[in-house]
């Protein structure tokens, strides 16, 4: 659902290519950088 108008949404296509995504992105502002995640923890670390 829309949260400015409440109406259905749906796909109207799909963008797997990645400089067509950079362009869009800078052209809306928006950072075009991947994310950095940080490296997984050891489970058991976490209740030592």
């Amino acid at each position: 659902m829309c949260t400015g108008c409440g109406g259905r949404m749906r796909f109207i296509a799909v963008i797997k290519d990645r400089a067509v995504i950079e362009r869009i992105l800078k052209h809306l502002g928006e950072d075009a950088e991947e994310p950095k995640f940080a490296r997984a923890r050891d489970p058991c670390d976490l209740w030592a």
